[in-house]
């Protein structure tokens, strides 16, 4: 496996909350100073707090670029393997400018445990004790964040969203309205190196990408994962197994248990050892 320190530049396009209009805040205040004639007077033209709230626009945001290799100047221009898609920056990722930028998201905590570092100290730092995770950490050695990516682009994995842009309250992908995916079958065929593309945050990814790719999944060119999520996912999306026969499907989709924290039902070990067994192991692989 490669390691290089050299500071990476994240581009990123995003977009500024829009403050309320003048009718809403007016709105607004003049609903917090009501008298409590509101008890006992129904005013069919007036709109509830609920009402006046949901009119305030929500923030349109942009992905990151897609990260590989030949993007980075002191990495050698190394062919990506695998393409690991996530939906969409969290409003922490969006903050801090980094993919996966959430404390407890387990995506580089299971990028060091497999490629032999350490995301950080495991401890948290509004209380102080560790992590539920850092107990099943592998390794001491903490490198900084932009070291991290290069030690995965640099064997091979590239990073990316499905969602290039979209209007979403909070963090959480059910909440995405009004979506732009981002052109994933371009870059694939940009780069006929990428052999597996898998998409990182469950069913919720694969549910968009099911939406926005169908052609391309029923073309030939992929096949379903032999785990079981990738099977329930994308079993029927993908041409059956004797037409895949005769096409030759170049790029296995896996839908990978969830690196978010909002996937609580599995531990951190059943993600690890998922992302272990059917990405980084065969990715690995293709590497060497």
């Amino acid at each position: 496996m490669l390691c290089a320190a050299a500071y990476l530049t994240l581009s990123q396009q995003g977009a500024a909350l829009r403050a309320p209009s003048r009718s809403i805040a007016k709105r607004q205040a003049s609903a917090s100073k009501s008298t409590d004639k509101s008890k006992y007077f129904f005013n069919k033209n007036k709109k509830s707090n609920a009402e006046v709230i949901s009119e305030v626009p929500v923030a349109r945001t942009s992905s990151f670029s897609a990260m590989w290799a030949g993007q980075v100047d002191s990495l050698p221009n190394i062919e990506p393997h695998t393409l690991i898609l996530g939906t969409h920056p969290s409003t922490t990722s969006l903050k801090q400018q980094q993919y996966y930028a959430h404390p407890v998201n387990a995506f580089w905590w299971i990028a060091g445990d497999c490629l032999g570092f350490r995301r950080d100290t495991g401890i948290s730092p509004s209380s102080g004790q560790p992590y539920a995770l850092a107990k099943s950490l592998r390794y001491e050695n903490v490198l900084p964040y932009e070291e991290q990516m290069n030690l995965l682009l640099a064997n091979g994995f590239c990073l990316w969203d499905v969602v290039h842009s979209c209007e979403r309250k909070g963090s959480l992908d059910q909440n995405i309205r009004n979506e732009v995916v981002n052109p994933i079958r371009e870059f694939c065929d940009e780069h006929p190196s990428i052999q597996r593309v898998v998409l990182a945050n469950g069913s919720t990814t694969a549910s968009l990408f099911k939406k926005y790719f169908k052609d391309w999944l029923t073309s030939g060119v992929f096949k379903a994962g032999e785990d079981e999520f990738s099977q329930r996912a994308f079993g029927k999306s993908v041409l059956p197994e004797p037409l895949l026969r005769e096409t030759e499907p170049r790029i296995i989709i896996i839908s990978a248990i969830s690196v978010s924290p909002a996937a609580a039902k599995f531990t951190y070990e059943q993600k690890r050892d998922f992302w272990q067994v059917n990405v980084y192991q065969p990715g690995l692989a293709d590497r060497r």
